[in-house]
């Protein structure tokens, strides 16, 4: 006599579905986001160079993942501006659970070989704009933007804290040597944050700089 076949119950394999979702349906509603990306498809960056993360000010320690992440899976993510130009394969996800007081920077290796494209290479971050409405804000750290600033502005203690922010920050800024260019969170960062690399094709994308 054969053994019987052991069947699953099928309420027990509706009951884990249901918490699945259900925590699934939790986790983005606390960052923000929304359910399609349970089925995003994510491929972790193992290459600490590619992307990596500078604290300023932790308040809490936890870990950080980073993903290369389809444009198209990218939740509620609005076409990209058209100042901008997507660079192929170069969006990316952060997850973290270190909550950080300061204003952390993200940085990330971009190879292009050819140092004027290079020059116009920019980091996208996915903000909230009118809840529930997102939009790309370029977030890219750079000389030029500060020399504007310091360009336009009288007041001397501006001014004093625009000089400062510059020798603080110059390892920051877009660097063809090694590749690298970098945004600062300037509002929190979230738990989720999606960013893209782009090309800008001309100047007047009102970025701004805090």
């Amino acid at each position: 006599m054969s053994s019987p076949v052991y069947q699953p119950d099928p309420l027990s394999r509706g009951f884990m579905k249901s918490i699945v979702f259900r925590m699934c349906a939790f986790a983005l509603i606390a960052s923000g986001f929304s359910a399609p990306s349970c089925a995003q498809r994510l491929v972790e960056v193992t290459d600490p160079g590619e992307i990596s993360v500078t604290f300023r000010h932790v308040a809490k320690s936890g870990d950080t993942k980073k993903f290369l992440i389809g444009s198209a899976d990218i939740p509620k993510a609005p076409d990209i501006p058209s100042p901008y130009q997507s660079i192929s394969n170069k969006s990316y996800k952060l997850v973290t659970g270190t909550i950080d007081l300061g204003d952390p920077v993200i940085s990330f290796k971009v190879p292009l070989n050819n140092e004027e494209e290079f020059r116009q290479v920019r980091v996208l971050r996915l903000v909230v704009n009118k809840s529930p409405a997102f939009e790309w804000k370029d977030c890219t750290m750079s000389l030029e933007s500060v020399q504007a600033l310091e360009a336009t502005t009288t007041n001397p203690e501006y001014l004093l804290y625009l000089q400062n922010y510059k020798k603080e920050n110059s390892k920051y800024f877009p660097n063809f040597s090694s590749r690298q260019i970098s945004c600062e969170i300037d509002d929190g960062l979230k738990t989720e944050e999606y960013f893209t690399i782009v090309r800008q094709l001309r100047s007047d994308t009102g970025q701004t700089f805090r």
